[in-house]
C-alpha cells in the first residue's frame, strides 16, 4: 500500500460508517462512554471493524473519537487513557489486515474554548498532543479530526499534528446552527485554515445530507486538497431510529461526489 499521504490524492477512497450505531445493535448502553467498549467489548468493536473492511472501506477509523484526556476526564476515566487508545488501534488494526488504512478518530475538546471559558487553547493542545503521540507510537496511518464546530477548537487540534508529528491529517467539520457562524467557522473559513495548517483533506462530517452536499460545494472553491463527506443519516426520534433510508443515503453519496468529495463515508446513523 503507498504512504496514507500519497494515496490520498490518488482517486477515490472510502471511509468506514459510525461505530456508535453499530454498538448499540449489538447491546452496547447508551448510557456507557462508547470509548469503553474497546475494554468491554473487544470483540464486538472488531467485528465492527471487519465489517467495514469488508462492505469496502478502504479507511477504518479507530473507536477514539472520545480518548483525549479531557473527554476521559469528565467521565472518570483519565486513568485509562494509555490503554483506551491502544487497544482502540489494535482493534483497528488487526481488523484492517493490511487490507485498509487506519485512521485515528479524534473529537473535539467538549467544552468552548475561550479566554474567559474554562478551557484554554494550550490545555487543549497539550491533550491533543498527548494523545497524538501515543497513537503514531501505536502505528496509526493518519488523524481523522471530526465533528469540530468551533475554528479555536480546530486549530489547536491542528497545531498540535504539526508540533508532535508528520502522519497525514484529516480534517472535518461539523457546520450546524447558528453558533457556527458565531464561531467563525464558515466552511470557506474552515477549508483555508485546516489546509493552511497542513491538513491532507478537509470537509464535513455529522451533518444531514443535504447540508453536506451544500457546505462542500462551498468548500470546494477554497482548498486544493482532497475533500472529505462524511454525513449522519439525520436525527434519530426517540427510539433511536434514523430517518434517512441506506437507499437514500446511497443516493446522496452520488451527490456528494458530484459536490467534490473525494473520500466519501458516513457518521451518526450510518
Amino acid at each position: 500500500m503507498l504512504p496514507l499521504a500519497d494515496r490520498l490524492n490518488r482517486g477515490r477512497l472510502l471511509l468506514d460508517g459510525a461505530m456508535g450505531t453499530m454498538l448499540y445493535a449489538f447491546g452496547h448502553s447508551r448510557d456507557e462512554p462508547s470509548a469503553m467498549a474497546v475494554l468491554n467489548a473487544p470483540g464486538t468493536v472488531k467485528k465492527i471493524h471487519a465489517a467495514y473492511r469488508d462492505a469496502g472501506a478502504g479507511l477504518l477509523t479507530t473507536n477514539s473519537f472520545q480518548a483525549h484526556r479531557l473527554a476521559l476526564e469528565r467521565v472518570g476515566l483519565a486513568d485509562r487513557f494509555e490503554v483506551i487508545n491502544r487497544t482502540a488501534v489494535t482493534l483497528a488494526r488487526e481488523a484492517a489486515e493490511d487490507h485498509c488504512y487506519v485512521m485515528a478518530s479524534i473529537g473535539p475538546p467538549g467544552r468552548r474554548l475561550s479566554t474567559l471559558g474554562d478551557r484554554s487553547f494550550g490545555e487543549a493542545e497539550r491533550a491533543y498532543r498527548e494523545q497524538m503521540a501515543l497513537l503514531e507510537a501505536l502505528g496509526v496511518d493518519g488523524f481523522l479530526l471530526e465533528t469540530f464546530t468551533d475554528l479555536l477548537e480546530l486549530q489547536a487540534a491542528l497545531q498540535a499534528a504539526r508540533d508532535c508529528s508528520r502522519l497525514p491529517v484529516i480534517a472535518a467539520v461539523a457546520l450546524v446552527g447558528a453558533q457556527v457562524e458565531e464561531r467563525l467557522l464558515t466552511p470557506e473559513a474552515a477549508a483555508r485554515v485546516a489546509e493552511a495548517m497542513g491538513a491532507k483533506a478537509v470537509g464535513i462530517n455529522c451533518m444531514e445530507p443535504r447540508g453536506a452536499a451544500s457546505a462542500l460545494t462551498r468548500m470546494r472553491a477554497a482548498p486544493s486538497v482532497p475533500l472529505v463527506a462524511r454525513p449522519h443519516a439525520g436525527l434519530p426520534d426517540r427510539n433511536g431510529n434514523y430517518p434517512v433510508t441506506p437507499e437514500e443515503f446511497g443516493r446522496w453519496g452520488v451527490e456528494l461526489l458530484g459536490a467534490g468529495a473525494n473520500i466519501l463515508g458516513g457518521c451518526c446513523g450510518t
